[in-house]
């Protein structure tokens, strides 16, 4: 439970009611009860809002929310994103080695980590103090992993990975797999060795069944911050910036850049070698060739080859209007 006040306080709002009105957790508007904090964002959410049942209300400096408790920021569902980490903070580790684990003689693991049923932590790996490795985690050889980063069940890191702290990598993923590199010879395909690594910065969030391949030379990097959906594969010598989203089915050649704060969204793709500039937005499925670059912060780009978003709604009308057209002939 946190109270009005409490939230009003590290929220950086100004709260509106009772101060010690206890709350336990964010819901949406339409099914909130007494106990929860909601949030307003737009007119429709407003328009609910006045059947909702909710205890308490994030909203804009200006909003109308009648006499309920309140409490105002200048950004209703960023806020809310926040509430619900101080509502649900991370797992905290339960220190100890399961029976079933398999920890290597020279494999560093602090007492206070979590080692987890049939996990396996190799030859000169280290694990951070409060780290969680779930069941059937590998760490590979000479990997390490920062202070607090949990790794949920069947996560792979091949040899000499690094992962930083309070890292969230999920279900399924696999980092520092070879990328992806062949030549083609006289006789058929070459397998190019890749000798690199992978490195994680601090607070990385890598969705399930997400695949970061380990670079040819060198290291494919991600920097802090990054947020990473399920069902991703960056390929080898990616380098990432701080901050980066890039969502759900996207593929990246070997590479890419993303420079800080950029965004790719659903099944985009970098080429490789391509760049997405800081703060630049690529849409779904929108993709970007080899060697090519969008820097362009804060504008919204589609298609492919991408395009400025209003462009791209323009087009699209038009061609709509150009197959009625061909019907009327």
């Amino acid at each position: 439970m946190l109270t009005l006040q409490a939230l009003a306080t590290r929220l950086g709002g100004v709260h509106h009611g009772p101060p010690d009105l206890a709350l336990r957790d964010v819901q949406p508007v339409d099914s909130a009860e007494a106990q929860h904090l909601t949030f307003v964002n737009d007119a429709r959410h407003l328009e609910l809002l006045a059947s909702s049942r909710a205890g308490a209300v994030l909203c804009r400096e200006g909003d109308d929310v009648g006499d309920r408790p309140a409490i105002r920021v200048a950004n209703p569902r960023l806020a809310a994103a926040e509430a619900l980490r101080l509502f649900h903070p991370r797992a905290a580790a339960i220190a100890g080695v399961h029976e079933t684990a398999s920890v290597a003689r020279g494999a560093f693991v602090p007492a206070s980590a979590e080692i987890g049923p049939f996990a396996v932590v190799e030859q000169g790996a280290r694990v951070g103090e409060r780290t969680i490795l779930g069941a059937h985690v590998v760490v590979g050889r000479g990997c390490r992993v920062g202070d607090d980063t949990h790794l949920y069940p069947r996560v792979v890191l091949y040899p000499g990975v690094t992962v930083g702290a309070r890292c969230d990598i999920h279900v399924g993923v696999v980092i520092g797999s070879p990328g992806f590199g062949v030549e083609m010879g006289p006789e058929g395909p070459v397998e190019f060795m890749q000798r690199g690594t992978v490195t994680l910065g601090d607070e990385v969030r890598v969705g399930a069944n997400t695949t970061i391949d380990r670079a040819t030379f060198g290291a494919t990097r991600l920097g802090d911050g990054v947020q990473i959906d399920n069902l991703v594969q960056v390929g080898h010598n990616v380098t990432i910036g701080d901050g980066v989203i890039i969502c759900a089915l996207a593929g990246i050649g070997g590479g890419a850049t993303f420079e800080d704060r950029s965004v790719l969204g659903p099944q985009g793709a970098l080429a490789p070698d391509a760049t997405l500039g800081a703060g630049t937005i690529l849409g779904a499925r929108g993709a970007l060739q080899s060697h090519g670059r969008l820097d362009d912060p804060g504008q919204v780009y589609m298609g492919t080859p991408p395009i400025p978003l209003a462009d791209w709604r323009r087009w699209v009308v038009l061609r709509r209007r150009l197959k009625r057209g061909k019907k009327d002939l």
